[in-house]
């Protein structure tokens, strides 16, 4: 039996040639009728520009699902839609797609590169394989599971940072096939998605978390104490990262290590190099950058765009030396980065046209005379969906964290538990791959936008379930 991937069973079946050509046909097809369709529809309360910045934002996700064009090109296709529509201008386009998250995500990589040339990577990378022993749903585990806790207290792309450069160590000493393995679909993928469910778990995981607060004293006049949302935020990560974990292995089911391969990888890693002057220098380089981005959570001059111009500044200053410029250049994964630019470009316009404003009030709508817990899970299924179409959380906030808030006043359930909904929803967007730490985890080569959707499901349900029953049980405990 021919080999796959990393070990001795072989993954699913590979799609045929002709089978990816229709695959790109149905993308391309669809796209078209979303454009028309945002072209010629009128819908009551949305604008003529916000309709076609909603159809073209769908457009694309079926051309990157589907693989119908290379990501890049469909990210520019996008941008051109919009111009050409005369939904937006071209200087406005273009500065969409130039946002403070385009800046910290050259940080991103750049970090990730410098990392994984440290003798610190091959060290936990075999402190992964040994909890294993051989067994590849343990390797699968105990990553998501440990980029969970860390994302806990540091941000989201800080955790991949740290985990993505060790799982590849790991994935390249098992000799994994990029998009064949399935140990790397389970563990690139998982790493963006057990980060964005870590963040989540307490109030400096993620710089929203505090914006959330922040609304939800300003609308109500109450908030979530720290221990409170630790103590209910961190088991609700777990679980739904354990859930991360189910899908993916049971989607994706992860080759099998031969005992030959495992006893060859981990002798490699019997004997290590010695920490030097340099790994310890690039570790204390990114426990400052994560110290400095947790304060960016209460102090404004740390913000992600502050952070990331300074650490690249410092990482090619003299006597520094941690990175050239050209390596800089060739650790940035182009594709994925214009595809991200693309994806705010169309946001952008979907803020300044209404777009996002509309969904939010006539999803939110849905709610009106359910039971609380329904209207819970309604929320929260809610809050996923406008995440598909929006995947940048400070630009949904200040929508619906006050509209949650207000229902949650008008339902009679507790305004904390709203807050802590919009910060999980906002967190953590599992389906559609167009979320930043997915489509960075993406440049590691090991899996495709059509690989997200149907591992996501999942973790969605868990979150909408585990949620609307949890939240208001444990936060109720603290007379929240």
């Amino acid at each position: 039996m021919p080999r796959s991937g990393c070990g001795r069973e072989p993954g699913p079946a590979p799609m045929g040639k002709e089978g990816f050509m229709k695959q790109k046909i149905v993308g391309l097809v669809l796209a078209v009728l979303l454009v028309v369709a945002g072209m010629t529809l009128q819908i009551e309360g949305l604008s003529h520009e916000g309709t076609i910045a909603l159809f073209t934002m769908l457009a694309g996700v079926s051309l990157w699902i589907c693989g119908s064009l290379p990501f890049a090109i469909t990210g520019l296709l996008l941008m051109l839609i919009l111009i050409l529509t005369g939904a937006g201008t071209a200087s406005g386009v273009i500065a969409g797609f130039m946002s403070d998250s385009m800046i910290f995500l050259i940080f991103c990589f750049t970090f990730g590169t410098i990392l994984n040339k440290t003798a610190f990577a091959p060290r936990i990378a075999a402190g992964v394989l040994k909890f294993s022993k051989g067994n590849s749903k343990r390797i699968v585990l105990a990553y998501l599971m440990g980029t969970c806790t860390v994302s806990m207290f540091m941000h989201n792309m800080a955790a991949i940072a740290i985990f993505m450069p060790i799982g590849i160590t790991v994935l390249e000493a098992l000799e994994c096939e990029k998009i064949k393995s399935n140990l790397g679909k389970c563990m690139m993928f998982g790493v963006a998605i057990a980060a964005m469910t870590g963040g989540c778990g307490t109030p400096m995981g993620n710089p929203v978390n505090a914006l959330c607060l922040s609304l939800l004293n300003q609308t109500t006049g109450t908030t979530v104490p720290f221990a409170a949302w630790c103590v209910v935020g961190m088991p609700l990560s777990w679980l739904i990262t354990y859930g991360i974990y189910f899908s993916l292995t049971r989607i994706y089911r992860p080759e099998q290590l031969s005992e030959e391969r495992f006893a060859a990888v981990m002798e490699r890693y019997s004997v290590l190099e010695p920490i030097g002057r340099r790994d310890w220098l690039a570790l204390g380089t990114l426990v400052v950058c994560i110290g400095l981005l947790v304060a960016g959570s209460w102090i404004p001059v740390f913000s992600l765009l502050n952070v990331a111009l300074l650490g690249l500044v410092w990482m090619v200053f003299p006597g520094v030396n941690l990175i050239t410029w050209d390596e800089i250049v060739k650790s940035v994964n182009w594709e994925n980065f214009i595809m991200f630019g693309s994806v705010s470009s169309v946001v952008a316009v979907m803020i300044s046209s209404g777009a996002t404003e509309w969904l939010a009030s006539s999803l939110t709508g849905l709610v009106s005379g359910m039971p609380v817990v329904a209207a819970l899970m309604m929320l929260i299924l809610i809050g996923e969906i406008l995440q598909w179409f929006t995947p940048f959380a400070p630009a949904l906030a200040p929508m619906l964290v006050p509209t949650y808030a207000g229902l949650a006043l008008l339902m009679g359930f507790s305004p904390g538990v709203a807050c802590m909904i919009c910060a999980f929803v906002l967190g953590a967007a599992y389906i559609l791959p167009i979320s930043l730490p997915v489509v960075f985890t993406m440049g590691s080569g090991y899996f495709q936008p059509r690989h997200a959707p149907l591992a996501g499901i999942l973790p969605t349900a868990v979150m909408v379930v585990a949620g609307a029953l949890w939240l208001p049980v444990g936060l109720g405990l603290f007379g929240v």
